[in-house]
């Protein structure tokens, strides 16, 4: 069946929706009830959608795609657009605000997929104020930083291989991308979720890691508005993702309305 034309967005758009709506149907909705039942996505698919290209759309910065991919994907399963939303803005800080040496180590992995980001600034007492954070980085003797705290529900922290982490340091809020194989890092896995249970939650403690003096995002001090562009590419995720949720809501809806019968007439009969 030929898709209809879009009034406003251009052909390439709907042409990516019918792509992605196919995998959403076809890969990710069968199994989205055994993701969340073993409350984990196993690799191979995170390869799948690796091999798909979907990681690094939000560097194209075509926000509408960038909407309909995520509006897709959580229609299929929240726990994958979670996975997709983390990694973004990661992706969107390294892009925006990384230095050179930042950008030439991670910018082409995190695109392709080949290396997942996530995001850390929620806390135990704090939760996401980023004004109480108590994590701290301070200047190594011999250059470089020294990363201490203790970071709550890591969407996709149990998985990413980079991290973008939010710390006090003398003076202010800073940013830094943590890769997660660094001496110091330690990572728990959440389970018994209420919702997103597939999302590979983790809590991460960090004791006196060693972190590069580029690896620090923006100039020190400006974690606060990296938090802020970064929140909005995460907020406009989960926006695309609620609708892709409500619309599996209504398909659901109308199928069991066209199936069941209740007082010798189905429920969705007009008559």
């Amino acid at each position: 069946m030929t898709a209809p034309a879009l009034s406003g967005p251009d052909s390439r758009q709907q042409l990516d929706m019918d792509r992605i709506r196919a995998f959403v149907d076809t890969e990710l909705v069968p199994r989205a009830d055994e993701f969340d039942q073993t409350e984990a996505i196993p690799e191979w698919f995170l390869q799948a959608c690796t091999d798909y290209g979907m990681w690094g759309a939000v560097r194209s910065g075509r926000m509408v795609e960038f909407g309909i991919l995520h509006e897709e994907i959580g229609r299929g399963c929240s726990s994958l657009r979670s996975l997709l939303t983390v990694h973004s803005m990661a992706l969107h800080a390294v892009s925006r605000w990384g230095s050179p040496e930042l950008r030439a180590r991670w910018l082409e992995p995190l695109t392709s997929g080949s290396a997942l980001g996530a995001f850390c600034l929620t806390e135990q007492a704090a939760g996401s104020d980023i004004t109480g954070i108590e994590a701290t980085a301070r200047p190594a003797p011999d250059g470089g930083w020294l990363l201490s705290g203790h970071k709550k529900w890591v969407t996709g922290g149990e998985r990413a291989d980079v991290v973008l982490v939010f710390a006090r340091t003398e003076r202010g809020i800073s940013t830094f991308l943590v890769p997660t194989d660094t001496p110091g890092v330690h990572r728990t896995p959440v389970r018994g979720l209420l919702g997103t249970r597939a999302a590979l939650t983790a809590e991460i403690r960090f004791d006196e890691c060693r972190v590069p003096t580029e690896f620090l995002l923006g100039a020190e001090g400006m974690g606060t508005a990296i938090a802020a562009g970064v929140l909005d590419i995460g907020r406009y995720s989960v926006a695309s993702g609620s609708v892709g949720i409500i619309q599996a809501c209504l398909d659901a809806s109308l199928r069991h309305a066209s199936t069941r019968r209740q007082g010798g007439a189905l429920l969705g009969s007009t008559s």
